[in-house]
This record gives C-alpha cells, structure tokens and sequence, in this order.
C-alpha cells in the first residue's frame, strides 16, 4: 500500500512539474534597443523587411533618428561615410526584429473569449509615452513570415496596431493577432511610424513585444 501510495505521489508530482513548465511565459521583443524614439519625420523600419531592401539589399536607418541602447545610453543614428573616428554610428542597425509564433502543448490554437480578430495563442504588447504634443496614433504595421524567413507580399497580408500616446503616463495595450496568421513561423515588426505633425508630438516606444505561454518544447 505504501508502495502505492508512492507511486500515486510521484506521477502527481510529475503532472504537476509539466503543468507548470506548460504555463512559464515568455515575451518576445519586436525592439532591439531598450526604448526608441518616433516622429513624424522619422519613421523606424525594418532593414530586413521587404519594405526597406533594394536591389543590392537591405537598406539603412534614417539619419537622426535616438533611441536607448541596452547599455542605457542615448544614441543617434549617423551617416556612416560622413563621420570619423566614430565605430558605432547604427546606421546599419537594425531596431526592428520579428519573433517566433506558437501554439498550446496540443498543437491546436487557443480561443481568447472577446477576441476581434479571432481565436489566436499568441498576443503583443505595446508601451509608449508622448511629449506634450503627441495627440496621434503612432501605427505598427506587422507582416508574417510563414516559413520563418520569407515576408508575404500581398497588401491585405499585413496588420497595423495605431496605439496613441499619452503626455503624462505611459499607455500599455495589448491586443491578439490576427487569425489569418495561424500556420506561420514568425511575425515581422515591418514598421514604426508616428503619425503627428507637431513640432512636440515625438514619442518614445518603450516596449513591443509577443507574449504569451508556450509549451516547454517551443
């Protein structure tokens, strides 16, 4: 009985050692700085997506715009053939990544109640703040890599986030993908663009990423 008994507590134990490695969570940045900084002149791409490369390959940032490295040093992108005797001039750095997409410990796509983009496992998060004049969206456009290294060309295929900022504290959303992305490998972050035009209306990102809880084996 004892031996029972036992054997009884270590495949519970078991159970609930899987349980919880089932529900670790995960976040996944889209950002590759610790915050960045958006305005109307000075929109963030990817330099991978397809929406920045040219015929001899991805293209650069745009001169001026600062973000935080993860050092915690504010820094500006600068022309690389312009300035000397500088080695980081980020002009070739890319701020915007993509993250890996997944599914529940069943391999089938969990329903969120309230969802208005339908049944999806996996959700992003947003954080900014605005200067005193940022009263506009700024609109994250996202685009999926089905097999994980591929961008979808069609128009229809991508889908914009417009988040607007607050002045005084900072604004936290997070929403589900779209449905449409079930069966892809990753979700590029194509673009960053801050739609005001005033003078004050910058706005820095301080957070974008995927979260969600993954099994363990993804």
């Amino acid at each position: 009985m004892k031996k029972l008994l036992l054997i009884v507590g270590l495949v519970l134990g078991l159970v609930s050692v899987s349980q919880a490695q089932l529900q670790r969570h995960v976040v996944q940045s889209f950002i590759n700085a610790t915050s960045i900084t958006v305005s109307n002149g000075l929109s963030v791409t990817n330099l991978q997506s397809l929406l920045t490369q040219g015929s001899v390959g991805p293209g650069t940032n745009i001169w001026g715009i600062t973000f935080t490295n993860y050092s915690g040093v504010a820094v500006m992108v600068t022309n690389n053939a312009a300035v000397t005797n500088t080695i980081f001039t980020y002009e070739n750095y890319n701020l915007l990544g993509a993250a890996h997409l997944w599914e529940n410990a069943t391999h089938v796509v969990q329903a969120l109640a309230n969802s208005t983009n339908g049944p999806t496992y996996n959700s992003v998060m947003i954080k900014l703040i605005g200067q005193s004049g940022a009263n506009a969206a700024v609109n994250f456009t996202f685009v999926p890599l089905p097999d994980g290294t591929n961008e979808v060309t069609a128009s229809g295929d991508t889908w914009v986030v417009g988040v607007t900022a607050n002045t005084t504290t900072p604004v936290c959303i997070f929403t589900n993908i779209p449905a449409r992305f079930i069966g892809c490998a990753k979700l590029r972050l194509r673009s960053v663009l801050n739609t005001d035009t005033d003078a004050t209306s910058k706005v820095d990102i301080l957070s974008c990423g995927l979260v969600g809880f993954p099994p363990v084996n993804q």
